[in-house]
């Protein structure tokens, strides 16, 4: 296939989104699409060990460590979780001269949201880590005083990602946000 030849549409046997025939992975829904045998010569074919994210699509990606995401979207994944943390600090802060029942309810909404905010960052982190062709563990290291406060995030913020599919799967296949194809 040339570079001066138009891309060709197919449409996803899974979801139903068009998408370019020779792509690997629906943009959509990430489901793998097979390819012609045709074509199976002339491209570069993409490592048994690369698995879409399947069981999860759209925002419940976000708590799947399934796939990648790139460096913009984890950062604005943080930007997000600090504001969720923020908004309810505040809410909590103004329920402060109420009824203790009521004080005790912005506590509690305070916590779940610190819990559920830390869980979407370590998930995050991990679909970061794969983004570089590294194994998702490392990111407990975020919680290892002046490692983790400093040194995880920078690394998770400005490390290159792997150019194609990597052991983990294609570019932002564990994102929540939908991309058109290219």
């Amino acid at each position: 296939m040339s570079d001066s030849a138009p891309a060709t549409i197919a449409n996803c046997s899974h979801c139903g989104a068009e998408t370019q025939s020779d792509a690997f992975y629906c943009w959509q829904c990430g489901q793998a699409r097979s390819i012609p045998a045709s074509q199976a010569t002339s491209l570069q074919l993409v490592p048994e060990t690369v698995t879409p994210s399947k069981s999860a699509s759209g925002w419940r990606r976000l708590f799947s460590s399934e796939g990648r995401i790139g460096r913009l979207e984890f950062f604005l994944t943080i930007v997000g979780l600090w504001a969720a943390c923020l908004a309810a600090l505040e809410f909590s802060q103004r329920m402060n001269g109420y009824s203790t029942v009521q004080y005790l309810l912005a506590v509690l909404i305070f916590f779940g949201t610190l819990l559920v905010t830390t869980v979407v960052y370590v998930l995050a982190g991990w679909k970061r880590l794969q983004d570089f062709d590294r194994h998702g563990w490392l990111v407990l290291l975020s919680f290892v005083p002046l490692i983790g406060t400093v040194l995880v995030p920078l690394v998770l913020l400005v490390a290159p990602p792997s150019q194609g599919a990597n052991t983990f799967g294609s570019p932002n296949s564990g994102s929540p946000i939908p991309r058109s194809p290219r």
